[in-house]
């Protein structure tokens, strides 16, 4: 009995709920949940304790309370309901600051508004970077730094050859499923799809091949992640290679930036074709990137720094339609001049070469 009277708390000045106090001490609140569990007081389901705490803040333990058999031990029933006390929160005038206040109750969840739609250049941006080549895992593997004609000499033409046509195809396919991400390009006609495609497909391997093009660096990047020196490409490429390089160093003196260059590359292949069954659609696809082009170089800080940025865009797509027929021109050399050997093109540069390519 001392030893409970000297941890007794003083509940004479403590605020008061229906007459009862709002403390117990603890031996008075082990014998109310005792007296609880055991059904001898207090019926209701629920039964809340207070305990003191720290600086006379309160917790309130709520007992889930089952019936239990009168004749059962104290001691027992004590171990077998203390598992079910569970921490309520108590919110007063008195609790200020998050010293006094407890973690509030987990909201319930609602749902997320819904995001903006995505803007159309920041989809161009996307599908070009979903699609070039990773930086850090270039395939260096046929890369060599050597004369163009100790490389003729030491492999062998058709070996060349064989790797200038893969090259091709592995990047054009590539590109088809960069095409395939630009927003509204799969709602045209699928005739109308391949058409643009296969048109702009020599001018789409030019400019993201010259795009990677570095000053006083001879390295040559192609979309499918390969890197050959340039003139490890003359064999083959001849003088298309060179243009290309010096595409790429004009770019880079524009100081293209990657949405610029987005924008440039769907307008190379959203274009007029002859043969398209929806022309109309395509229109209005190529006038969507347009604006976005325009909008950007209207506004974006950098490109507002760099004078008639815009029609300079627009006319370096039309320096691709030259490139891109030094290309096919190019593609038919190699065949014809491979015509004796066991290098056959594959169909696709055949039907390049056929002159089937539509511009």
């Amino acid at each position: 009995m001392e030893d409970r009277n000297l941890v007794e708390t003083n509940t004479s000045s403590c605020p008061t709920r229906h007459g009862a106090p709002l403390t117990f001490s603890y031996y008075q609140a082990l014998e109310r949940f005792e007296q609880c569990a055991l059904g001898l007081q207090d019926s209701s389901y629920f039964t809340v304790l207070f305990v003191a705490t720290f600086r006379r803040h309160f917790v309130p333990l709520v007992v889930s309370k089952k019936r239990s058999r009168r004749n059962t031990s104290r001691s027992f029933v004590c171990k077998k309901h203390w598992h079910v006390l569970w921490v309520e929160i108590v919110r007063t005038d008195g609790l200020k600051g998050r010293r006094g206040r407890l973690p509030s109750k987990p909201k319930s969840p609602q749902e997320s508004p819904p995001s903006p739609p995505v803007s159309l250049i920041t989809a161009l941006v996307r599908a070009h970077v979903d699609t070039c080549p990773d930086i850090p895992n270039l395939d260096y593997s046929q890369f060599q730094m050597a004369k163009s004609e100790d490389i003729t000499g030491s492999h062998g033409r058709g070996e060349h050859v064989r790797s200038f046509y893969n090259i091709l195809l592995q990047s054009l396919d590539v590109l088809r499923a960069w095409a395939d991400k630009i927003p509204g390009f799969s709602d045209l006609p699928k005739e109308d799809q391949d058409l643009l495609f296969q048109s702009a497909s020599l001018e789409l391997f030019v400019l993201k091949a010259a795009y990677r093009v570095q000053p006083n660096d001879e390295k040559i990047i192609f979309e499918n992640g390969q890197v050959f020196h340039r003139l490890q490409c003359i064999s083959t490429f001849g003088d298309w290679i060179n243009s290309i390089v010096e595409f790429g160093l004009s770019l880079h003196r524009m100081a293209l930036d990657i949405s610029s260059l987005a924008c440039m590359s769907a307008l190379a292949m959203i274009t007029m074709r002859h043969g398209l069954r929806a022309p109309e659609k395509m229109e209005e696809l190529q006038t969507k990137v347009i604006d976005c082009l325009r909008d950007h170089c209207t506004y974006n800080a950098e490109a507002q720094r760099k004078p008639h940025f815009f029609s300079r865009i627009l006319a370096k797509i039309t320096e691709l339609r030259t490139l891109s027929r030094d290309g096919l021109q190019c593609m038919t050399e190699v065949a014809k001049y491979d015509e004796a050997m066991a290098v056959q093109p594959p169909s696709m540069i055949q039907s390049f070469i056929s002159n089937q390519l539509p511009f």
